[in-house]
């Protein structure tokens, strides 16, 4: 009877959209279940299951999903796996609500619980979002509501305390060179308030999903039923995995491991912070950036936040003569932090903690933990599983503003394999967690064996000291700036590439919000954009073809048929989701043998590549207008602008760049109309380099029209709309 419950419960729970008369038969079964359950439970008063926790008491505000999409949770179309059990996230802080957002995107069954009775908005102070957790927030469709709340700093540089505002010993080579990367994403931290986060992701998460005032007492991997979450009320919570997201005292990291090593042990130094109002914007530019001040046995930094909120934190190290007064005593914390750092340090130092009321500077003892071999523990005779995330994982110093990154990342990638063995079943959930291990404990460590070096090297006193500045001093930029963005590279992650949560290709690239914009005004765009199945689009083009041989035999190698058929010709591009997050795009062209022109599509970073053959080109993919444009301007859509091209060493996966004299220029762009509509517009457009203008089989009239003769040498153009988009293996349109 009860294995027949969850059954139908799982079942219920898995729908996707639903209408007012299965909300009803929702809340109706969830009140019998609910009853049910403790009548079957009898002497185990309050045992019940963990998916009556996580139940739905209404339906959430996210936009509604398609069937077949990845995201639809519970059943995948593919594998027909089942999910039993949700996940179980021990912890509502940012990691902790990262992954219930990320989990809910993908479709996972998943359970927030935090101890807290409420979640406040005035928690904590600033923190730094750095590139690759603005990619992970963007999946989350968070990014833009962030940025209006938060400010963008590029990279803060290092200077001796007693420099000046325009006096650096380190200087990133954002601050000499506006355009220094390729994105300002990956090159440059959004500074918000820490609650301003934790907002943001707790109103993403379902009402449901979040449950307060559930303080975990311990974690049984041995129980047959699953993993299970004894709460101090008594309450006993079945899940598919547990997950220990509850911060530097993780309560599930002690319960499943028996390493009296992996215990967080103090940094050595206390750390002070606090927010005040002060006017940055009368200060000249010189004064308004970030920085990280180094002196005897102690650093300060200051942070510019949004409007006149700077952020600033203070670093003393533990020494017998030293003496802070306590934590409670605010007055004469202020007062000890000024006469310990206003004499050694710049007195802008001083300006700063002057215009701070006492009571908002909070100390906060720095530990750290050591690097755990594995963020997996698993029970030797159940299989059950704990995960770990976040601070309960690598708790560190935030001497390289770190912390919530690392958790923000952690969360999409457990996100990814949760996804890929929970909803697709295209693995087992064992060898998922094996792959969520590898990828973030490589990446943990590095941070973690990074962050005391920038403590070593900031606290040195003394001929120490006045060594370090002389060497900072004696190296030339050319020296000191590469080797300084090289470590921030390798600590921050600047390869980073968001993990894929079912969401689709281009959603991925467009972002949450933009692509969300677009499937409102063109659900057809929506519907052949997200799933795990192959979908089909048709429509048809005009094309317009350069009349050189050379040209038109390029257009024939690239599959295009070049006036075969006359100007117009009816297309067929069928897309194949991979594993891998990455698609196959099949285009065939009425009037050819029908031999589809192949490429694969994937991300790297923000940016859409594309493969053909040993050929790699690298697009962005910038939004064009707004869904409040009706017509107007340009529209509303977005535009395919090449940025790399690259070709691929045979038998290896080493990718050479191609010299910029020898790339094609390639222009594409897609539009959406309004409802009367229901398909979109796309043009594409490919020019050989315009020195080729000069060789034998090239017009020079880029366009074969006789004008243009200051182009490059049209190869194609092909302009028109897709009206439809159906899946091939059945012919009926996609769902």
């Amino acid at each position: 009877m009860s294995r027949q419950i969850n059954t139908t419960t799982l079942r219920l729970t898995s729908c996707g959209v639903l209408g007012e008369q299965q909300v009803g038969m929702r809340r109706a079964a969830a009140c019998f279940l609910s009853a049910t359950s403790r009548r079957l439970d009898g002497a185990a008063g309050l045992r019940r299951h963990a998916w009556l926790a996580a139940f739905p008491a209404r339906l959430s505000t996210a936009p509604p999903r398609q069937r077949d999409s990845p995201a639809t949770g519970g059943t995948s179309a593919r594998s027909g796996h089942q999910q039993e059990h949700p996940v179980l996230i021990c912890g509502g802080g940012i990691g902790g609500l990262a992954l219930g957002v990320a989990c809910h995107i993908a479709g996972v069954p998943a359970v927030v619980l935090e101890r807290a009775p409420e979640l406040r908005a005035e928690v904590g102070n600033g923190i730094g979002l750095w590139g690759p957790a603005l990619m992970a927030l963007r999946t989350l469709g968070l990014e833009d509501r962030l940025h209006e709340e938060g400010r963008f700093m590029q990279c803060a540089g290092y200077r001796d305390a007693v420099h000046g505002p325009a006096e650096w010993l380190v200087l990133p080579s954002s601050f000499e060179e506006e355009d220094a990367s390729p994105s300002l994403r990956l090159r440059s931290c959004l500074c918000i308030r820490r609650g301003s986060l934790q907002t943001a992701l707790r109103d993403a998460l379902p009402v449901h999903m979040l449950r307060l005032d559930s303080t975990i007492e311990r974690v049984d991997l041995s129980a047959p039923a699953g993993p299970t979450v004894v709460l101090e009320s008594g309450e006993e919570l079945v899940g598919s995995v547990v997950v220990g997201a509850d911060g530097v005292w993780s309560r599930v990291r002690d319960a499943v491991t028996n390493d009296a090593t992996a215990k967080p042990f103090s940094s050595g130094y206390d750390y002070w912070r606090a927010i005040c109002k002060f006017p940055l914007h009368e200060l000249p530019p010189s004064h308004r950036n970030a920085f990280e001040a180094w002196g005897n046995d102690s650093r300060f930094g200051m942070v510019p936040l949004a409007g006149d909120d700077v952020f600033w934190f203070a670093v003393l190290d533990h020494r017998s003569e030293l003496r802070a007064p306590a934590a409670d005593n605010a007055d004469a914390t202020k007062q000890f932090l000024v006469s310990q750092f206003g004499s050694q340090y710049h007195p802008f130092v001083r300006e700063l903690m002057n215009a701070t009321p006492a009571a908002v500077i909070d100390k906060t003892p720095i530990f750290d933990m050591p690097r755990l071999p594995s963020f997996v523990r698993r029970h030797q005779d159940t299989g059950h599983a704990a995960v770990l995330l976040g601070d309960a994982a690598h708790a560190m110093a935030p001497n390289l503003a770190q912390g919530a990154c690392l958790a923000i990342e952690d969360a999409l990638e457990l996100g990814h394999q949760l996804h890929r063995a929970l909803v697709k079943g295209s693995v087992g959930l064992p060898d998922a967690l094996h792959q969520y291990n590898a990828r973030r404990t490589a990446r943990a460590h590095v941070v973690q064996t990074l962050v005391p070096m920038v403590h070593q090297v900031g606290r040195v006193s003394g001929r120490v000291r006045a060594a370090r500045n002389a060497v900072f001093s004696a190296s030339p930029v050319a020296v000191s700036t590469p080797v300084f963005d090289t470590t921030h590279r390798l600590a921050l992650g600047w390869s980073y590439t968001s993990p894929d949560l079912g969401q689709g290709l281009y959603p991925r690239v467009l972002g949450h919000s933009a692509f969300s914009a677009l499937e409102q005004r063109c659900p057809l765009l929506g519907r052949y954009h997200r799933g795990s199945h192959t979908r089909r689009a048709t429509g048809g083009v005009w094309i317009t073809a350069g009349t050189g041989w050379a040209q038109r035999l390029l257009g024939r190698l690239m599959g295009v048929p070049l006036g075969s058929v006359g100007p117009w010709a009816e297309v067929s591009v069928d897309v194949t989701p991979g594993e891998d997050g990455s698609e196959e795009w099949s285009r065939v062209f009425s009037g050819t043998r029908q031999v589809p022109f192949c490429t694969r599509q994937w991300i790297e970073g923000e940016r859409m590549m594309e493969g053909f053959g040993p050929l790699v080109f690298g697009f962005d993919l910038p939004v064009v207008g707004s869904a409040d444009d009706c017509g107007g301007g340009d529209g509303f859509g977005f535009d395919i602008v090449l940025r790399s091209f690259e070709a691929r060493v045979l038998g290896t996966r080493l990718r050479v760049p191609i010299p910029k004299i020898l790339w094609p220029s390639v222009r594409g762009t897609t539009r959406v109309g309004d409802a009367s509509r229901p398909g979109w517009d796309l043009s594409v457009e490919v020019r050989a380099p315009t020195w080729c203008a000069t060789l034998p089989g090239f017009n020079r009239d880029g366009d074969g029209d006789g004008h243009g003769d200051d182009q490059a040498p049209l190869l194609w153009r092909y302009d028109g709309q897709i009206t439809n988009v159906t899946s091939p293996s059945s012919g009926k349109a996609a769902e």
